[in-house]
C-alpha cells in the first residue's frame, strides 16, 4: 500500500505483518517536466513509456524471495553479462529493469526481444513444460551436427526474405533480425 506512512509501514512489518518490498518510484513530472523511459530493442526498434504509466512493482515477496525482475537484474548486474536475448512476452519488462538498473548504477544489458516460439500446440515453448525438446544436449545426444543445429536456431522465429534451407554461419549474423535496423527506419537488406 503505498499510502501507508513510513512509520506506520516500519510499525506493521515490526509486528510481524506480512508485507512486499516494492520499488519506490516517484509519481509525476520531475522539474515540470514527464519522465519517459527510453530503450532501443535491436528488433523492434525505439520504444518509450511514460514512469508514471509503469505500475509499482515488487523486489521482495512477502516469504522474503526476490521476484524475477529484481533477481534477474542482480545477477545480470553482477555477473557483467552484456547481451540478453528474451521473448516477446518480456517487452513490457524492459521498462521495469531500466528502473532497476538505473538503481543499481549499472548499465543495462543489450537485450534483443525476438518473436514467442510456440508448441504444436500453440502454448508459449518453456524448459518447464517441453524440457528435452528446448535442450540442445537432446540434439547433441541425438547426433545432430553442430553445424545443423545452429542452422536451425538462426531460422527459428523468423525467415529471411529470400528462402532458405541453409544459411552459413558467418552469413546467418547478418541477415537475423536482430542486426536489421529498426522497424521504422529498415531498409531492404536481402
Amino acid at each position: 500500500m503505498r499510502e501507508l506512512s513510513r512509520e506506520e509501514s516500519d510499525r506493521r512489518a515490526a509486528s510481524g505483518e506480512p508485507f512486499a518490498l516494492r520499488y519506490p518510484r516517484s509519481r509525476g513530472p520531475e522539474n515540470g517536466i514527464a519522465r519517459t523511459l527510453r530503450f532501443t530493442d535491436a528488433v523492434y526498434g525505439e520504444q518509450s513509456k511514460l514512469a508514471d504509466e509503469v505500475e509499482d512493482f515488487a523486489l521482495l515477496r512477502s516469504d522474503g524471495f526476490p521476484t524475477y525482475h529484481l533477481a534477474s537484474c542482480v545477477d545480470d548486474a553482477d555477473l557483467r553479462i552484456s547481451h540478453i536475448i528474451r521473448g516477446q512476452d518480456h517487452l513490457t519488462n524492459t521498462f521495469k529493469h531500466l528502473l532497476i538498473f538505473e538503481a543499481l548504477g549499472v548499465r543495462r544489458p543489450s537485450s534483443p526481444i525476438c518473436p514467442l516460439l510456440v508448441a504444436p500446440d500453440g502454448a508459449k515453448l518453456s524448459k518447464r513444460k517441453h524440457g528435452p525438446v528446448v535442450s540442445v544436449t537432446t540434439y547433441r545426444d541425438a547426433g545432430f551436427l553442430a553445424a545443423a543445429f545452429i542452422n536451425f536456431l538462426c531460422l527459428l522465429g523468423w525467415s529471411p526474405k529470400r528462402p532458405r534451407v541453409h544459411a552459413a554461419r558467418r552469413d546467418s549474423l547478418g541477415l537475423h533480425p536482430r542486426k536489421r535496423q529498426p522497424r521504422q527506419r529498415r531498409r531492404e537488406l536481402y
